[in-house]
């Protein structure tokens, strides 16, 4: 799972750095362009801040707002259209977030995926390959039961040529789900071509 325990590298090109998590100092060091220091920070909801000066003066700066612990799941649709044809699968997004709608980079949490009868599961799977081939799956074929890894997983669910919306759900335990409703319109498949007679010879004299 998730550690809160992190080594951050501030990559700049001034002289001295200061690092204050929630307006706290995390030390002043000297840096250089070629070796930037080092913080071993443990990590809170909030902010990191990075001052940095050069020659005395002040350089530059940087902020990065921290999420706080996950609290639930929130969905995306990222196909820009699906279509009601037995062919379209929705590619859906499974994020991690905090109470702030922040998202959170926790791994070993498990997402189910649900949906209703315009939808059909295909597969699902993580986006950190790493962890598909150590779990012995290099296809990435998985779920509806997926492990989500650095906070993300991801459903794909085949929209059948039915009428109504797609609803796709996820949930997680110790955490509040989503419901996803995409708009389609159902598209009847394409007539079939009649079949016809081959003409050949077959019986030759």
């Amino acid at each position: 799972s998730f550690s809160t325990k992190r080594t951050i590298v501030v990559v700049n090109n001034g002289d001295t750095v200061e690092l204050f998590q929630n307006g706290e100092s995390l030390g002043k060091k000297a840096s250089t362009i070629y070796a930037p220091p080092l913080y071993e920070v443990d990590l809170e909801a909030g902010s990191l801040n990075a001052i940095v000066h050069k020659n005395g003066e002040l350089w530059g700066k940087a902020q990065y707002t921290l999420p706080g612990k996950p609290a639930g799941i929130k969905l995306e649709l990222q196909n820009l259209e699906v279509k009601g044809d037995n062919e379209d699968v929705a590619i859906v997004n499974a994020y991690i977030v905090d109470s702030e709608g922040r998202r959170c980079v926790e791994s070993g949490i498990y997402v189910d995926f649900a949906w209703n009868e315009a939808g059909e599961w295909v597969s699902g799977g993580t986006l950190g390959s790493r962890h598909i081939r150590e779990q012995g799956n290099t296809g990435g074929y998985m779920g509806p039961h997926i492990d989500v890894v650095r906070g993300v997983c991801q459903g794909y669910i085949r929209s059948l040529a039915v009428e109504g919306d797609l609803v796709i759900s996820a949930s997680a335990e110790g955490l509040a789900g989503d419901t996803l409703v995409i708009k389609r319109s159902k598209v009847e498949a394409a007539a079939s071509v009649p079949e016809t007679p081959s003409n050949y010879i077959s019986d030759w004299k």
